[in-house]
């Protein structure tokens, strides 16, 4: 599920000299003013290459996104598609080249047969708009969802209210999978639910923070399909593992095909950090799902904040709590909002590679504050640090925000 944005989304700053008022966009939601101009490297870190993460956490992290829904339930065995995917997508007709790149991307580099289905084949996977009003309804926090089986939007709005909802804990296998996109989504929105959703219906179902380098994380840092997120994808469709397996059988056979196509990941020392907690989950999760007023909140987020201050590093979540916790002080006080995202930088930088997206993303949002307060040749240096990395990973929606502080 990809969410609507959390960070400082309805802030407004003015531009010293200006008249008018300039929206502060952090939030994947609001649109670029238009498509990034070609920039040299762009898309770099995209590019097929090795992903440099032991292993064993990767075949952890396999299980974490193949076994577990993002509610927390245990799947009781594997699930992929078992025959070829067709894809068909209905109310999006300019963005037909987006989804054959993103299909051509997926059988090139995860190994999956998968297509747009012809005109006369069914498809077994559909992507159609939905009334934004009515999705936001059910899923308050999601601009778009997969769901199981091939249904339209009125058909899935009439097996909920007559108290069913498709859930694939039952499933043998994937048979068919529906993506619903909000029908308000702008350009770039409907490009990273494509990204997103399309591959959480072909099995990876969950979302984890501690995740650092995926879309599969609910900060929505990510826009593009990662290196890591097409390893998965390609360890997932790997022909040694099947439908039916049992966590631990997939967990063993997913280290073994990493350890064939992933050498580098034998050679390096597990991660500390980026372990599961449950605790940590169950405030921030409430803070998004319950919507409590402010107060509580702040009270929230700073209790997650004390738990987050305890987790070995690297681990992203401790920058991801500054970042939320910023989010909530910033209109009551927005020099204590400057001082977190502050922290959440500088644990980015001491403990991730200068090329991390997420550390560009927060040097940005950083610097949209300091824009803010005055406090502009600052803002310009946080901005410049961001670009290469942005560049790098196509990060289209982040790109237009650098600019436009610029």
């Amino acid at each position: 599920m990809r969410r609507a944005g959390v960070a400082l989304a309805a802030a407004l700053v003015t531009l010293a000299g200006c008249d008018a008022p300039v929206p502060v966009v952090t939030d994947p939601a609001a649109p670029p003013a238009a498509e990034p101009p070609p920039l040299a490297g762009y898309g770099a870190a995209l590019a097929p290459g090795p992903v440099r993460i032991a292993n064993a956490d990767l075949a952890a992290a396999f299980v974490a996104l193949s076994f577990f829904r993002e509610d927390g339930r245990e799947l009781p065995h594997l699930l992929r598609f078992e025959t070829p995917i067709r894809v068909r997508m209905q109310g999006f007709a300019r963005h037909a080249g987006d989804l054959s790149r993103l299909l051509a991307r997926l059988r090139r580099e995860a190994g999956i047969d998968i297509a747009i289905a012809p005109p006369s084949e069914s498809e077994n996977l559909r992507i159609e708009p939905a009334p934004a009003a009515a999705l936001t309804r059910i899923f308050p926090a999601a601009r778009c969802v997969v769901v199981p089986g091939l249904v339209t939007w009125p058909d899935y709005r009439a097996r909920l209210e007559a108290g069913g909802r498709p859930d694939r804990k039952t499933a043998d296998r994937i048979a068919a999978a529906t993506i619903f996109i909000r029908d308000s989504a702008t350009p770039q929105q409907v490009r990273n639910c494509l990204d997103e959703e399309l591959a959480q219906a072909l099995g990876p179902g969950n979302d984890l923070y501690r995740l650092p380098e995926s879309v599969f994380n609910d900060d929505n840092v990510h826009e593009r399909l990662t290196r890591f997120d097409l390893l998965m994808l390609r360890v997932l469709y790997d022909e040694r593992l099947h439908s039916g397996m049992d966590r631990a059988t997939a967990q063993e056979a997913a280290r073994a095909v990493l350890d064939e196509i992933n050498p580098a990941g034998r050679r390096i020392a597990r991660r500390p950090g980026q372990r599961p907690a449950p605790q940590w989950h169950a405030i921030v999760a409430g803070v998004f799902e319950a919507r409590p007023g402010a107060q509580d909140r702040r009270a929230a987020l700073t209790r997650a904040l004390r738990i987050a201050e305890g987790f070995p590093q690297p681990d992203p979540r401790l920058a991801i709590t500054l970042d939320f916790l910023a989010t909530a002080e910033f209109d009551r006080d927005p020099r204590r909002a400057e001082a977190l995202m502050e922290r959440a930088v500088d644990s980015l930088a001491r403990n991730f590679p200068p090329g991390d997206l997420r550390l560009a993303v927060f040097r940005v949002y950083l610097a949209q504050i300091r824009l803010g307060l005055g406090r502009h040749e600052s803002a310009l240096a946080l901005v410049d640090a961001a670009l290469p990395a942005l560049i790098a990973h196509a990060a289209a929606t982040r790109i237009d925000q650098a600019l436009r502080i610029r």
